[in-house]
């Protein structure tokens, strides 16, 4: 049985940047082709990932990193989650979800009352509704527009096609 332990880290930590590059480096093979060691936006992209209106979370199975996700603010309410990311070895055991679980605590903590996910994938964040999440909108390649959740103190999670609470 694993043991999963999610908590704040720096951006830049090894572990942190090590899974960052795997994430960068996925995106890249899957739509624009292989990236060079090292070629990843990181630092600059990932500057708005520390408090006190972001951070960086990262999941650990038995010690191991697993899995990690950011949030920076756009504005005082309003948290852009960033780096969704769940190694492959580790994909399908729920930890994507505790992650988003994770950072929507965190981002209640830091003041965000709603929260955006800029996908290329919108339907992998949430396929079914389950997670209570809703597109906004939608744009043209390669970017959509982020779909939205929306948090209010409760912890109450309402139907999909709703916003969500926190």
């Amino acid at each position: 049985m694993s043991n999963t332990v999610i908590n704040a880290e720096p951006v830049d930590a090894a572990d942190g940047r090590e899974l960052l590059e795997e994430y960068q480096q996925e995106l890249f093979q899957r739509w624009r082709g292989p990236l060079l060691h090292g070629q990843t936006e990181a630092p600059a992209g990932n500057t708005g990932l520390v408090p006190p209106g972001g951070l960086f979370l990262l999941a650990r199975v038995n010690s191991s990193p697993a899995g990690c996700i950011g949030i920076r603010a756009l504005s005082p309410d309003v948290g852009e989650i960033k780096r969704v990311f769940v190694r492959p070895a580790f994909r399908g055991q729920g930890i994507g979800r505790s992650l988003l679980a994770a950072v929507e605590t965190e981002a209640h903590k830091l003041g965000h009352t709603r929260l955006r996910l800029d996908t290329m994938e919108e339907r992998r964040v949430d396929p079914r509704g389950r997670l209570g999440r809703r597109a906004v909108g939608r744009g043209c390649c390669p970017s959509p527009q982020p779909a939205e959740c929306r948090h209010a103190p409760g912890g109450v999670g309402e139907r999909p096609g709703v916003s969500r609470r926190v």
